[in-house]
C-alpha cells in the first residue's frame, strides 16, 4: 500500500515534471528568433 507521504513525494515528481517540461519547448522559441534562425533547427537537435 503506498502512504500519505509516499502519495505526497510521487505528486511533487509528478508536479516537477509537469512543470519543467514545458520551459525548454517554450523558451528555445524566442531565442531562435533572436538569433534569426528558423524554430525547428534547435528543437530537432534536442530531441
Amino acid at each position: 500500500m503506498v502512504g500519505p507521504h509516499q502519495k505526497a513525494q510521487i505528486l511533487e515528481q509528478l508536479t516537477g515534471i509537469a512543470v519543467e517540461t514545458p520551459v525548454p519547448m517554450l523558451n528555445p522559441a524566442p531565442v531562435e528568433r533572436t538569433r534569426g534562425r528558423p524554430p525547428g533547427s534547435s528543437s530537432q537537435r534536442a530531441f
